[in-house]
């Protein structure tokens, strides 16, 4: 695989142009899911930031092959009734790993739930144990990314590969990024591993950020080999913030791009599908005037020159996509790249 550092500058370059400008999909006042908070975590709610830090650890660690959006929303719900369950001192002191167990399952309705409730207690007793049950005294005494990092990945505790259950790189630097962007900046955000997701494939390889060069890798590898190169293009190009480049990512591949499964914009079906085109002139033209959104073929025989775009209404970028995500996996050229069926998105 090669990854064109060109055109993740331009991408970089016009996707955080939209956001900054609301254009496209920024548009449509989607926000981080982290963001829609529960009714009782308000700015001026008494411990608003001991709280709010609380509520985006535990959240944090929800997202193992799970749909953040989703998740959230449950977390939403259980902070109201329950705001006790974000204390990691109630929860060591009340609760048991099969109380958070059910708990995790009635409210986020986590396929993996037993994995999560296990993880929520064991965490729980890790911050009493080291951080007097307070997530703020992982990072409130620095503004060093790296420092915090090293506490969340902590590898020296007795009998533990790392420090926190289910903290592992992917999922420790997307905590980070929350408390970096909603509570406490850190000066460095560029020394974090930006975390990869399906969306960012998708998004990727359609823009041409990476040329396949006839290889037809697997998840794990193509998750690898983007946040490798990622890490690399943040530390020579410090005018934008891995956290935020994520997160616009993000939203635009969760409701700007076509739905693997349905075919359209989750942002809404406002244009009729159609299940082919006749010449590429004709497709830009319908594209441009924001008429249609393409159905992509189910044939594994795909032209160069019959590029498979996504709603062109939401797209910040200047180029249309020229390969697209089903529930195969990723078709480009012909061939399928494979995605794990059980990958879950973020």
């Amino acid at each position: 695989m090669k990854f064109n550092t060109e055109r993740m500058l331009q991408t970089t370059k016009e996707l955080f142009d939209a956001k900054r400008n609301k254009t496209g999909i920024f548009s449509e006042g989607i926000c981080d899911p982290a963001d829609d908070l529960p009714l009782t975590l308000f700015e001026k709610s008494p411990n608003y930031k001991k709280n709010y830090s609380h509520y985006l650890f535990y959240m944090s660690g929800t997202t193992y092959r799970e749909n953040s959006t989703r998740t959230f929303k449950g977390g939403r719900e259980l902070y109201e009734d329950y705001p006790f369950f974000f204390d990691p001192k109630t929860v060591v002191k009340t609760k048991s790993v099969e109380d958070c167990q059910t708990i995790v399952r009635d409210y986020l309705k986590h396929g993996f739930y037993k994995i999560i409730g296990e993880r929520w207690y064991e965490n729980s007793k890790i911050l009493v144990e080291k951080y007097d049950g307070n997530v703020v005294n992982l990072f409130n005494d620095t503004i060093d990314v790296n420092v915090v990092h090293r506490r969340v990945r902590n590898k020296t505790l007795k009998n533990q590969k790392q420090g926190f259950r289910g903290f592992g790189d992917k999922v420790s630097n997307l905590f980070i990024g929350y408390i970096h962007r909603h509570i406490h900046p850190f000066q460095n955000t560029y020394d974090l591993k930006r975390p990869v997701d399906v969306h960012d494939m998708r998004i990727f390889l359609g823009q041409e950020i990476i040329d396949l060069e006839g290889e037809i890798p697997n998840h794990e590898k193509m998750e690898k080999f983007i946040m490798m190169n990622t890490y690399k293009f943040f530390k020579e190009h410090l005018e934008f913030d891995p956290t935020y480049h994520k997160l616009n990512t993000w939203i635009l591949g969760s409701y700007g791009c076509i739905n693997r499964e349905k075919d359209e914009s989750r942002i809404g079906n406002k244009y009729r599908k159609v299940k082919e085109i006749e010449s590429d002139e004709k497709q830009i033209q319908l594209v441009e005037n924001n008429i249609i959104t393409p159905k992509y073929t189910k044939s594994k025989k795909i032209s160069k020159n019959r590029p498979l775009i996504k709603c062109r209404q939401y797209c910040p970028f200047s180029r249309p996509c020229t390969s697209t995500l089903d529930q195969d996996g990723y078709r480009y050229e012909g061939k399928i790249i494979p995605i794990k069926k059980d990958l879950m998105l973020l």
